[in-house]
């Protein structure tokens, strides 16, 4: 039996936007963490080989020192290779030019004009850089044992990489990298093969909430079994609140507690409101965003709630209000956009933040 990690997209050193940068300096440590929890993980789950399929590092600007420290861990484990495919995030990282020792057991896909190949018994690994390649004819360079079980690496969405050329390669799986959604079900490449992107191993923004891992792979006598490993420290959770009817903040407040009562602590939250408000409707946004940094490491909002139009109303009300309503409604703009003004224009009079 051999086994395997299908991993990806861990950006060390990755800008975190949307956190302080107090929470940010935590969690760029965390993703370094995690990616060496996974080295962990596969040492004592005697994993023969790590596939890091793209994207290790965020920007070729890494600090020396945080190479080191990778390189140094993964030297510590000798009796795992770990093949590293670049992808177009850290696709011009370079050791040598630092004076740093590769460890012989890290082993690149690092050639501009043909596929590099690894040999595990029966079990073939083989990977190419198509963020170095200047055109597209190392499709037909790719050259397979068909009596081997096959694994091909690549980097890139599915315009970048043309799943057709790649049919009839004799591929048993294609190990993807650079979507940061893990494909939990591997998907059909041809009449044998199978593809999957494993994701990220941290999520980094509200767009990468839910689980995130990797894959751990055993092949038996030509037979693959493909499992998904829960690894992240945190998850971004994403919570939607129709806020239709709840006519003053304590009700949104509350209603917010309410659908985020079984997050775990030590998650990030993005509360999004939806429904529509009325006129006369006092919707804290602050408020409820200080809420949710107390109760989680961290917490934002963001308002798509509508303004219900049938409640404003000011015909028999003396104030800016009624002036502002009156002067947008007899404008000559169109219809959708002076509901837009009046909108917007209750929420500034109201004291709101505006989101355009």
């Amino acid at each position: 039996m051999v086994k395997i990690i299908h991993c990806a997209d861990i950006h060390i050193g990755s800008v975190l936007q949307n956190l302080s940068s107090d929470k940010a300096k935590i969690r760029k440590r965390e993703i370094i963490d995690t990616f060496l929890n996974l080295m962990n993980y596969a040492n004592k789950n005697k994993v023969n080989v790590v596939i890091i399929a793209g994207d290790l590092f965020d920007k070729n600007t890494i600090a020396k020192s945080t190479k080191k420290e990778i390189l140094d861990t993964i030297a510590n484990y000798t009796a795992i290779d770990f093949l590293y495919l670049t992808g177009n995030h850290d696709d011009k990282i370079k050791f040598d030019d630092e004076d740093l020792e590769l460890p012989p057991n890290l082993k690149l896909f690092n050639s501009k004009d043909d596929w590099i190949y690894f040999d595990y018994g029966d079990v073939c690994i083989t990977g190419f850089d198509v963020h170095k390649s200047k055109g597209t004819g190392f499709y037909e360079k790719l050259k397979l044992d068909k009596n081997k079980f096959n694994i091909a690496t690549m980097h890139g969405d599915l315009k970048t990489i043309q799943l057709d050329r790649l049919k009839g390669k004799y591929i048993d799986y294609l190990a993807l990298g650079d979507i940061h959604i893990p494909c939990t079900e591997p998907k059909k490449l041809d009449i044998r093969g199978l593809y999957g992107y494993c994701g990220c191993l941290e999520g980094r923004g509200n767009d990468e909430s839910g689980e995130r891992g990797f894959f751990l792979i055993e092949i038996s006598q030509g037979k693959m079994k493909r499992e998904f490993i829960k690894i992240a420290k945190r998850k971004h959770e994403i919570v939607e609140i129709d806020i239709t009817g709840l006519d003053n903040h304590t009700k949104i407040a509350s209603a917010m507690s309410i659908a985020t009562q079984s997050i775990k602590k030590e998650n990030i939250v993005r509360v999004i409101l939806k429904g529509k408000y009325n006129a006369d409707t006092q919707k804290d946004k602050e408020n409820l965003t200080r809420k949710l940094q107390e109760t989680f490491f961290c917490g934002n909002i963001k308002d798509l709630s509508k303004l219900d139009m049938s409640s404003v109303d000011y015909e028999n009300e003396i104030s800016l209000r009624r002036e502002f309503v009156e002067l947008v409604k007899q404008s000559n703009l169109p219809d959708d956009e002076k509901d837009k003004i009046i909108e917007y224009g209750i929420k500034a009079l109201q004291g709101e933040v505006i989101e355009i």
